[in-house]
C-alpha cells in the first residue's frame, strides 16, 4: 500500500487529467483497484511458480530423508488459499491509494504541477501507520522465525529417554 501510495504521488496529474476530461470518481476508484488486483495476481502466480520450483528443489535435495508416508506436493487446496489471499491483499492494499486517488482536486493539481493531496496522504497519519506496521509486522515475523528455529535445534538434541532413529517426528 505505501508503495502504490508513492506511486500515486507520480501519477496525480494523470489522475487530475482523467477528473478534467470526464472520468468519475467512480471510474477512479475502479481503475485503481484493478491496478492493484492485477498487481496483487501478478505476484501471487510468481509465488506459485517459486514455491513449485522451490517444492522440487527440496525433494530432489531430500531424498530418502522424506518418509513416502508424507506427500510434498502443492495441492489445489493450497492453491484456492494462494488466490483467495491474493485478491484480498490486492483488494486491502488498493484501497487506500484508491480512496486518496479519488479526493484530488483536478484544478489544484493541474494548476500546481506540484506535490498535492498524494503526497500529502503518503507523509501524513496514513503512511506513517503504515510504515510502522510494516515494520511491526516484520519485526514479529523475524523474532517468531528466530524462536521457532531455536526450538527446533534444542529439540533436535533432546534426550527423550529412548531411541528416536528413523521414527517419523512431527
Amino acid at each position: 500500500a505505501i508503495l502504490l501510495l508513492a506511486r500515486l504521488v507520480t501519477r496525480e496529474r494523470e489522475l487530475a487529467v482523467r477528473l478534467a476530461i470526464g472520468a468519475n470518481r467512480l471510474d477512479l476508484l475502479r481503475m485503481m483497484l484493478v491496478e492493484s488486483i492485477t498487481l496483487s495476481i501478478a505476484g501471487g502466480a510468481a509465488g506459485l511458480l517459486l514455491s513449485q520450483w522451490l517444492n522440487g528443489l527440496f525433494v530432489a535435495l531430500a531424498g530418502d530423508a522424506i518418509p513416502p508416508q508424507l506427500p510434498v506436493s502443492t495441492g489445489a487446496v493450497a492453491v484456492a488459499t494462494c488466490a483467495v489471499i491474493v485478491l484480498l491483499t490486492g483488494i486491502g492494499f488498493g484501497i487506500l491509494p484508491a480512496f486518496v486517488a479519488t479526493r484530488i482536486d483536478s484544478a489544484a493539481a493541474l494548476r500546481s504541477g506540484g506535490r498535492g493531496l498524494a503526497a500529502s496522504a503518503l507523509q501524513g497519519r496514513g503512511g506513517r501507520f503504515l510504515v510502522v506496521g510494516q515494520t511491526a509486522l516484520a519485526v514479529t515475523l523475524l523474532s517468531g522465525a528466530a524462536l521457532f528455529l531455536r526450538s527446533y535445534e534444542k529439540l533436535r538434541y533432546m534426550d527423550f529417554g529412548y531411541r528416536t532413529d528413523g521414527l517419523l517426528r512431527y
